[in-house]
Formats: C-alpha cells, structure tokens, sequence
C-alpha cells in the first residue's frame, strides 16, 4: 500500500456535516487572525478534526460517524462549526502567505504506510496544533494565529532566453526523520498542490518556515488532458515515455551540488533563478531486442547514471515500442541500465536480465543496440 497523510483532510461529506444540528452535539467557535497586520485572517480555510479519527479513513471514525468539518472565515475572521460529537478536536488555519501550521515536518515526516504504527506522527500533529474540546450542548471557543511566512521567488528561462512556460517547481528541505531533502509540498486550498511557472517563466513559493531549501524545475511538465480538439481521445505519441529531469537551483543536474538557499523568519527572496541549458542537451535512442533470437522487446525501463557515483540522472520507459529515444542528456559520461517486464508467451513468463552499459556522450548518441539476455532459471 502507498503512503498517506496522517492528518486527513475532511472532504465533501465533512462540509455539509457542519451545518447541522444535532442533538446531544456541541460546537467550537473561534477567530483567526494575522499577526503580522493584526487584521483579520479573512476567507481562511479551517478544518476541526476529531483526535480519535487522524490517520482515518478520509476522517470518519467508527466511534461517532465523523471526524470533524471543514469551513471558512468570515470578513470578521470569525468561524463556527455546529454538531460536532462530544470530544477531543484538532484544528487546522490555512491561508496562502502564511505559514502551514504542520510546515516544520515535510510530506514524509507526516505520512506513514498503512501497516505502520502512527504514534510518532499522530503526536507530531497534536503538539503543532490547538486543541479544544466539545462538550454536549456546549461551545468551545479559540483564537488562532497565523504567522506570515518566508518566501522564495524567481525566474525559470530556456538558454535563449526564452521563460520557462509551466514548469513545475519542486522545493525540498530536509526531513526530521531522515535527514535527507524531501520534498515539500505546498497547502493551497483544500490539498497540498504542486507549483508551476506562469506565462513569464516566474515562481513564488510562500508560506515557507525559517530554514535550508534547495528549488529545481522538473521538466517537462505534465502533458494535461488527452482529450481530442472536438471530442475523442489522443494517444501518446513518440516512442515511449520520455522521462523527467531536474535543474536545481545553481544551475545543476546533480542535487549535491545545488545552491543551498537560506532563509529566515519571514525572509523573502526573489533572486533564485533557474537557467536550463537546452542548447547543450542531448538525445540518446535506439532498440532493445532479445539476445536469444533478436525479436524486439516493448515495456522497458531506462535509468541513466553519472559514472563514478552512480547518482540517478533520470528514469524514462519504451513504452510499446522496442525503439527508444532519451532527450534531456548532457555531455558526460554515464551508465545506462536497461530493463524490461516480463513478457507473456502461451501463458508462460518469459524474464529477462538487465543491462548496463557505460555511455560516453558528446553530442547525440543513436543506433545503440541493447540485446538483453535471458533470465537465469532458479534452481
């Protein structure tokens, strides 16, 4: 199974739950407020969520039927959530600029396998947020206070000149669980959304905490809808899936040589540029076949890695095409592994062994011949 969001999100079902009234319920009331204007927090998202349901299943518990609400502010800042079973609630205020209550922990320090005991992050979540609780035919009032946030901005543009139209942004800190850069995700509205330039090549990241941030571009971006001009569908077109690669903030492929960027306690920064080399990238392509009698083989996978460290460059897949193409390479050398699914022969899997093989590019690279070999038989 996948990883999830411990603190899940109260959806639909939530929205329409708080406008009710029930009896033997109580309500929490409250106001949320900016604290670097002291104005009101105006049009603020706020979610109420039961203690007992967090790492449920989209917030509903067995207990009482529901975790919780979603709602917004007023102009006043003022919020009220009615029918909410008696109990314990945490509450969560977002607005954009300001920083995500949660935004110290990254995406993988609040996501857990199903599997996997959530004591440790169910306790991160109740120490980040404000806690009240409901009693029978009663309300509980609060006050929340939103701090603004860091921020980063920039420009994204081709060697030419030419902005980056589109592209997504990836921002990454590191985790407190493992200390590696992770990515961080940004909450606008009611998910956490990815981050893209606009027509300009421009970005901005806000609503960030004081910290160690390293920006890339990930290109090329989603494709969006397959749908046809006038109705039908489209198929991909190419051979195979091209892949994705990113260009970290310095200028650089390579994460370990990104520029770290710094920022404190409601910093903005609008000086980290991305500049991607198009005119030097390359493109790699070729066939993969079979060893054993060279019939051609469809559904491969592709990883490209710098020589000497094996750090990944980036992943691309054949597709239903035993022909490749890979754009998006540098000049360098690399190790380009070559794998394939198996495939199903009069209800017989057939395997196969994957190859590696070194790659000296200085310009383009065609006509290269992958023969992979069969799998060896378990004994």
């Amino acid at each position: 199974m996948g990883r999830f969001l411990l603190i899940t999100y109260c959806l639909a079902g939530c929205s329409g739950f708080a406008q009710s009234s029930m009896g033997g319920a109580g309500a929490v009331s409250g106001y949320v407020y900016c604290a670097d204007s002291n104005t009101p927090a105006r049009m603020a998202t706020v979610r109420v969520q039961s203690v007992d349901s967090l790492g449920g299943d989209l917030g509903t518990s067995k207990e009482n039927g529901s975790g919780g609400a979603v709602t917004s502010t007023g102009f006043d800042g003022a919020f009220r959530v009615e029918a909410l079973p008696p109990g314990d609630y945490v509450l969560l205020a977002t607005l954009r600029g300001y920083l995500f209550p949660l935004a110290t922990y990254t995406w993988g320090d609040l996501a857990v396998d199903r599997d996997t005991k959530n004591n440790a992050v169910r306790k991160r979540i109740e120490e980040a947020l404000p806690r009240v609780s409901v009693v029978a035919g009663q309300t509980a009032s609060v006050a929340i206070r939103l701090e603004r946030g860091a921020e980063i901005s920039g420009t994204v543009s081709f060697d030419d000149g030419a902005p980056a139209i589109g592209a997504d942004i990836e921002v990454y800190r590191t985790s407190e669980a493992t200390r590696q850069w992770e990515t961080v995700e940004q909450p606008m509205d009611s998910l956490l959304t990815q981050m893209s330039t606009d027509s300009r090549g421009r970005y901005r990241v806000p609503g960030l905490p004081p910290g160690k941030y390293l920006v890339a571009v990930r290109l090329p971006q989603h494709s969006g809808s397959d749908s046809g001009i006038l109705g039908g569908n489209l198929r991909a077109g190419g051979a195979g899936f091209q892949g994705h690669f990113e260009i970290y903030f310095g200028d650089t492929l390579r994460q370990k040589l990104a520029g770290v960027v710094q920022l404190s306690s409601g910093q903005q920064r609008a000086d980290v540029d991305i500049h991607i080399p198009q005119s030097k990238m390359r493109t790699i392509s070729g066939t993969v076949t079979a060893a054993s009698d060279g019939h051609p083989i469809k559904n491969t996978v592709f990883g490209l890695f710098y020589a000497g460290d094996d750090a990944p460059v980036l992943q691309a897949y054949g597709g239903d095409s035993s022909e490749f193409q890979i754009p998006f390479v540098l000049d360098g050398q690399y190790t380009l592994s070559v794998s394939a699914s198996p495939e199903q022969n009069h209800q017989v899997e057939h395997k196969y062994e994957t190859v590696k093989l070194p790659l000296d590019v200085d310009g383009d690279v065609r006509g290269i011949d992958v023969a992979l070999p069969d799998a060896a038989t378990p004994k």
